[in-house]
């Protein structure tokens, strides 16, 4: 894949309006019931140590996050607009502008990444789903098409200029996935998948991911193992 990036996708996936998708304009994301808020996640790289805590406003809307005591992500809401600033006050700070739905959902966005514009655009199911996600940068067209079964996202088709590549993705069933962008906040982004991602699968390379639960059935440790290398994260709830 190129060099173009997504900003506020994947997905984790997780990872958001056309006349068809008027029921996704009309009423708010729900969330699951019972439902928590992260309030901390401790990557452990094999170098490095991330240590993460989420912040939200009343409405259990993401206003900020902090990695090891730095601002990383500044969140700000004025109508239909929402101002996403990665980095803020730091030499590497990007901002986005993006417009909402009447949903609170992302449809369109710009920004600058090292200096050059960027354009996005977002699309999304009947179920407030993100379906289509189209990124213009340098006038390079990156659109990712991204299918949904069974309440999960099943895969993402990427494609740019004559190039494509696709990602597909498993699950464990009888899961509830607590680590999803509705638990931190992001309810901008659609809906989460349901059940906790168990591997995904791009060309030849396999990503596998393991999780310990809590007598809450949530997930307070994961493991992602990529050709031999593995990465574990722990979480704490509100």
């Amino acid at each position: 894949m190129n060099a173009i990036k997504f900003v506020v996708l994947i997905l984790s996936l997780c990872l958001l309006h056309s006349c068809k998708k008027e029921k996704a304009t009309q009423e708010e994301v729900s969330v699951p019931k019972p439902f928590y808020y992260v309030q901390t996640m401790t990557d452990s790289l094999p170098f490095s140590v991330g240590f993460y805590r989420y912040y939200y406003d009343a409405n259990g809307r993401s206003t900020e996050t902090t990695c090891n005591g730095t601002e990383v992500l500044n969140i700000e809401r004025s109508g239909d607009q929402l101002i996403y600033k990665t980095n803020p006050g730091l030499s590497t700070e990007q901002t986005y502008t993006y417009n909402l739905n009447n949903a609170g959902l992302l449809v369109s966005g710009t920004g600058k990444v090292y200096g050059r514009d960027q354009h996005l655009t977002f699309e999304y199911d009947e179920n407030g789903y993100l379906v289509k996600q189209t990124t213009i940068f340098d006038s390079k067209v990156t659109v990712s098409t991204i299918t949904i079964k069974s309440g999960n996202v099943s895969s993402i088709n990427t494609s740019w200029g004559s190039s494509s590549d696709v990602t597909t993705f498993e699950y464990y069933p009888y899961t509830t996935n607590t680590i999803g962008n509705l638990n931190m906040g992001y309810n901008f982004r659609g809906k989460q998948s349901v059940n906790l991602l168990k591997s995904e699968t791009k060309g030849s390379v396999v990503t596998n991911y393991t999780y310990v639960l809590d007598a809450k059935n949530r997930v307070i440790k994961k493991k992602v193992t990529t050709n031999n290398v593995t990465k574990g994260t722990t979480y704490t709830y509100y």
